[in-house]
């Protein structure tokens, strides 16, 4: 199954075969499907009831202990295209590269199409392992170009068809920002639609056919701008939008097309949302059908047909009322042998993910899933979380997006990191400041904020980012996305007589609720359009006329407006933004429109209200000459107070917390609508993940007006307090600073913060306060709004130590009287102190290593031998602070010194061998020493005494030759030495040579043992 840009299920069609007599059993059969509530397993049925598969639970920390987690970080995830021919057999889009792999990622084939630079990929699609198209989009304005490549060799070779394609598209002024859907039925049939910006209560395309290859090309009608799927050349199918809760469907090749009827009703049910069919060649096809109660999947039927979709009727159902928001529903995919694969999501909720230190409840969502059979998938999983911060009377949203790749050989019940062909960012985080709250409210467009607020009570200047979506979300969503997402604006469809979506769900009871939750809202109508479009409702072409139907829809509005809470009791105040779709006419449409909007801004300035208008591209504000669609709206006698811009930023679409109001474009300069009056969309259509819910929206940054209900603020402001001081250990400061506190209200506004210090007098905050003393600072802070809501009054004690301890050492053990140097282990005795944290711990090292901590008596013992050894001693109290090194020099010498190991005689006499040839030796020697204060001389004795001591010579260390008088015939003599370290320590004497000569002693023959 391909999870489209809308939230909606679409099945990829297979070319396999199917054997005949299964498909029918499964068409005969018509029981209860049970789509399990489980993560991420697939199952195979011929619409009877699957074997059972146990619920395996995935959080985003279960996904990365997988192998999932990817640790390159940037502001913006890839986009990501896919689609499995079979077992870890797959092409992969990456940006605007293509790639193939037959091992699941384990080595992979570069088969990109050679494009010029600045070119975005729009769409892929594969008809086999060797066939594919792959279409390209670059500039935009006039400069607008496409590009269609071809393929027959898996990449190896590609056909540019951009001379043939671009003649028929230029011509209806497409604009970059559209999404692009290709199907091909074989490589030379097939269909591509490209998709016109818009607001998402609209959906227009443009719609081609080609039955050559891409050589030539014929225009069909497109009832929308959705995915779409075609069974054979002559029934095709398209997601109806804005709520996808039905089918377009065609059995012309597209030159008519009608909605699909008789699609099934389930009691209780307040909204339905459709997959789109998935076909065998023969004709047989299925798709689902989603039955919900507010967010709770009441029931999901499966439809099926056996002519192409001529005709449907009743495959399954299945009651089990699984709690899975819109947008969440089950993959559906016929296999070859005519079973029905049905892949679950990733319910919303739950689940454990640490980011930045603190603990936040998400769970991964599957935003994309192409599968193979039960057992082979490739996922796209996603999840999102925003902590904020008050930093200084700001408030920080730190968020972070992981985007996490995946394939699966066992249904789902496991899944493994797809190793990627080129290093991409899988992770975004970024940093969003949202401008304090003001006290005072914001001027708009030149009139000061208290004058606006005066005669609008219900409007102010939204600073950050929003987003808007066709259906109000469910409050389970609103909620999650209010605390963990980087938007608190949204969208609100009022109205108007071309509004396709629904909105049931909005009335005063939904705003009053949303708004106690933190969100403000940019009121929308969608009334008449442009009088030389060809939109179902149409302003007048007449300029009095459309004046009228401006002031008319005006009161529509406002009238909507009181219903919901949006006004004050009076029926006044407010913004709202008239959505007005692109269009191209000549001057007299033109002129009708500009007249319309004459009417529309004076109504609602006499109703106390200001006006906004939102537009759908840059040709909207374009100051050209001569004058584009509303160009000159900022000349008109009733100026609009706002303009809500869509200038989209590139694909793929994510939220962007550098994008900005400003630098638009050169059609649009900054100097229009410069104060406090802009709001850009800067996405179309695209899911994000916060909080572990999926909405599919459009993103907004503000920098203007926006409407919050007249119903009175009762939530009381959050303070927070911050300590400029150097953060230490155990809950102290190591330094002295300043208190910052900073009170956040997003309604009524902060009128007053008040402090205490240790009890002392209760204080007005008006900047930050000083804790200049090293102590404990007991803290109590609240904050009031403008609608005298009191905050419960918190505490925050402070502990600031800033002064390190200090720390002495006394060294004890025996001392040589020689030099200061100990003839025994030194002991250390360190004596430290604290003033206020206390004493944490005492460390020591040697000779410039590391610290390392002593024990709580604070001594130790030192063995190493050694000379000058520097040792140095510190402490550090508990807040972290570290008293300045104590160093000493110490040397140790414990032990005595070593003799000689290695004597040589010079001669070829043997040590205690009798021989006859060397009675005069000249001995040297190696191998004495001494770890400690070093050899100082060597003391030698030359006799017959095996056991003599009186020493008949001593030398310093530093020579190691002693050349003794020779030896008499037939002696024996001995060699005995011992050594003298610095200290004046001795060895014990040794003999270290035995000299026997004796002149008779000729000739030795050596002969080798025999065993017998």
């Amino acid at each position: 199954m391909i999870f489209d840009n809308k939230g909606q299920l679409g099945l990829s069609m297979k070319s396999a075969s199917q054997g005949k007599e299964s498909r029918n059993t499964m068409r005969s059969v018509v029981i209860a499907l049970v789509i399990m509530a489980l993560i991420l397993s697939a199952c195979a049925t011929k619409l009877a009831v699957p074997a059972p598969v146990a619920a395996i639970s995935s959080t985003v920390v279960e996904l990365k202990a997988a192998g999932l987690e990817l640790a390159e970080i940037a502001e913006k995830l890839p986009d990501l295209q896919y689609h499995l021919f079979g077992p870890g057999k797959a092409w992969l889009a990456l940006d605007t590269r293509i790639f193939l792999t037959a091992d699941n990622g384990k080595n992979w084939d570069e088969v990109s199409a050679r494009v010029p630079e600045n070119y975005l990929l729009g769409r892929v699609h594969f008809f086999d392992e060797n066939q594919a198209w792959a279409f390209y989009i670059g500039g935009e304005g006039a400069d607008l170009r496409f590009r269609l490549y071809t393929t027959s060799d898996a990449g190896k070779t590609w056909n540019d068809l951009s001379e043939i394609l671009n003649p028929i598209l230029i011509t209806h002024e497409l604009i970059a920002d559209g999404k692009v859907y290709i199907h091909g039925l074989n490589p030379q049939t097939g269909f591509l639609l490209i998709k016109n910006s818009s607001g998402a209560n609209f959906s227009t395309g443009i719609l081609l056919k080609t039955s050559d290859g891409g050589a030539t090309w014929a225009e069909i009608p497109a009832p929308a701008g959705e995915d779409f799927i075609f069974a054979d050349e002559a029934h095709g199918f398209m997601l109806k939008a804005p709520q996808y809760d039905s089918l377009f469907t065609t059995s012309d090749a597209g030159q008519t097309w009608t909605e699909l009827s008789d699609l099934p009703v389930t009691d209780g049910a307040e909204s339905y949302r459709v997959g789109l069919p998935d076909f065998h060649p023969d004709g047989y096809g299925v798709f689902p059908v989603f039955a919900y109660k507010g967010e709770t999947l009441l029931k999901t039927s499966i439809m099926q047909t056996n002519n192409y979709g001529q005709n449907w009727s009743l495959g399954a159902e299945d009651p089990t009322q699984a709690e899975q928001a819109p947008g969440s529903e089950p993959f559906f995919q016929l296999l070859p042998d005519g079973n029905l694969s049905v892949w679950s999501r990733i319910p919303s909720g739950g689940g454990t993910m640490a980011e930045s230190g603190t603990q936040s409840t998400q769970k991964a969502q599957i935003i994309n899933l192409s599968a193979f059979g039960t057992n082979d998938a490739w996922g796209t999983f996603i999840s999102g979380f925003c902590n904020a911060q008050l930093v200084v009377g700001q408030e920080q949203l730190h968020c972070s997006q992981d985007q996490l790749l995946g394939f699966t050989t066992d249904g789902g019940k496991t899944w493994q990191p797809l190793p990627l062909p080129i290093a991409v960012s899988k992770t975004s985080k970024s940093v969003f400041t949202r401008a304090a709250e003001p006290k005072e409210p914001l001027s708009i467009g030149g009139l000061e904020g208290p004058q606006i607020k005066a005669v609008n009570p219900t409007v102010k200047v939204a600073v950050g980012h929003g987003f808007d979506q066709c259906e109000i979300p469910g409050n389970a969503a609103l909620d999650a996305w209010s605390d963990s997402s980087p938007y608190n604006v949204v969208n609100l469809y009022i109205g108007g007589s071309a509004r396709a979506c629904s909105n049931r769900a909005l009335n005063y009871s939904k705003v009053s609720y949303m708004y106690n939750n933190g969100w403000t809202f940019i009121p929308t109508w969608v009334g008449p359009q442009a009088s030389c479009t060809d939109y179902r409702s149409r302003m007048s072409a007449d300029p009095a006329v459309a004046y009228q139907e401006g002031v008319d829809n005006a009161n529509q509005a406002m009238a909507k407006m009181y219903e919901l809470g949006l006004t004050d009791a009076n029926g006044h105040g407010g913004v709202v933004y008239y959505d007005l779709e692109y269009y191209v006419g000549d001057t007299a449409c033109q002129n009708a429109t500009r007249s319309f909007f004459e009417g529309w801004n004076a109504r609602l300035h006499q109703l106390g209200a200001l006006s906004g208008a939102y537009g759908a591209s840059c040709h909207y504000w374009s100051t050209n000459n001569p004058p584009q669609n509303l160009s000159n709206l900022k000349a008109l006698t009733n100026p609009l107070d706002a303009v809500w811009i869509a200038k989209y930023i590139s694909t793929p679409y994510y939220y962007n917390p550098s994008v900005s109001v400003w630098g638009i474009a050169s059609c649009f300069p900054d100097t229009l609508w410069s104060q406090n009056q802009r709001i850009r969309q800067y996405t179309g259509g695209h899911n994000e993940t916060w909080g572990g819910y999926t909405i599919n929206i459009d993103s907004n940054v503000l920098l203007g007006p926006v409407t919050y209900p007249a119903i009175g603020d009762t939530l009381a402001p959050q303070t927070s307090l911050s300590f400029s001081g150097t953060p230490g250990e155990s809950g102290y400061y190591k330094s002295t600073g300043s208190v910052t506190l900073s009170a956040l209200e997003r309604q009524s506004g902060v009128k007053a913060t008040y402090y205490q210090v240790n009890g002392g007098a209760l204080t007005a905050y008006t900047a930050p306060f000083p804790l200049t003393e090293n102590r404990n600072y007991t803290i109590s802070y609240y904050s009031e709004d403008n609608a005298g809501n009191r905050e419960i009054t918190k505490t925050a004690v402070i502990s600031v130590d800033s002064v390190p301890p200090t720390a002495s050492v006394q060294l004890q053990g025996q001392l040589s009287n020689v030099a200061s140097w100990f003839t025994s282990p030194v002991t250390l005795n360190i004596q430290a102190a604290d003033n206020f944290s206390g004493v944490a711990v005492s460390q020591m090292n040697i000779n410039g290593g590391a610290w390392t901590d002593l024990p709580a008596t604070n001594t130790a013992t030192i063995s190493t031998e050694g000379a000058d050894m520097t040792l140095g001693i510190r402490s550090k109290d508990k807040a972290g602070n570290f008293s300045a090194p104590v160093y000493n020099k110490v040397s140790i010498d414990t032990e005595d010194p070593v003799n000689p190991s290695f004597v040589d005689p010079h001669c070829q006499a043997m040590n205690g061998v009798t021989q006859g040839f060397c009675n005069d030796v000249d001995f040297t020697w190696h191998g004495a020493f001494d770890s400690g204060s070093g050899l100082y001389q060597y003391e030698f004795y030359w006799g017959q005494d095996p056991n003599g001591t009186a020493p008949i010579q001593q030398q310093l260390a530093s020579n190691n030759h002693f050349d003794p008088t020779p030896v008499n015939d037939g002696s024996v003599t001995y060699l005995r030495m011992r050594v003298q370290d610095n200290l004046g320590k001795w060895s014990a004497w040794q003999t270290v040579y035995t000299l026997r000569f004796d002149s008779r002693f000729t000739n030795f023959l050596f002969l080798p043992s025999v065993n017998k």
